[in-house]
């Protein structure tokens, strides 16, 4: 699932600007953010259509977490989790990509890093 809004439709991609290298405007960033939300799900949706993968879920397979995660009682007052099939993932060092969650994917520093990294590519102060 990917998420967009109306907001999509105040601007395209800007192309030849992509990164509001000739002048910042939140309302155009975040709108074009929300056409690359679109785009991304429009190619992502052809590149899925025949998989071929016997890992790949179904659709209702595919909403069934997001579904629980957000009506499980399980869940209440707890944020920041990696959940998969409607539990909350166990920590893994496979290299299998079976189930579980990597330290790498939930490591507190590494998320206040990348917060701090994208404030930066985008010039705003994050904390």
């Amino acid at each position: 699932m990917v998420v967009s809004s109306a907001g999509h439709q105040l601007s395209p991609i800007r192309w030849d600007d992509i990164h509001f290298d000739r002048g910042y405007d939140r309302s155009l960033a975040y709108a074009q953010s929300k056409t690359a939300n679109a785009l991304f799900a429009v190619l992502l949706d052809a590149l899925g259509r025949d998989p071929a993968d016997p890992s790949f879920k179904t659709p209702e397979q595919g909403a069934a977490t997001q579904v629980w995660a957000d009506t499980s009682p399980q869940l209440d007052g707890l944020g920041g989790l990696y959940c998969e099939d409607c539990d909350i993932a166990e920590p893994t060092d496979s290299t299998e990509m079976i189930a579980g969650v990597r330290d790498h994917a939930v490591d507190p520093a590494e998320a206040e890093r990348l917060w701090a990294r994208s404030a930066e590519l985008i010039g705003i102060n994050a904390f």
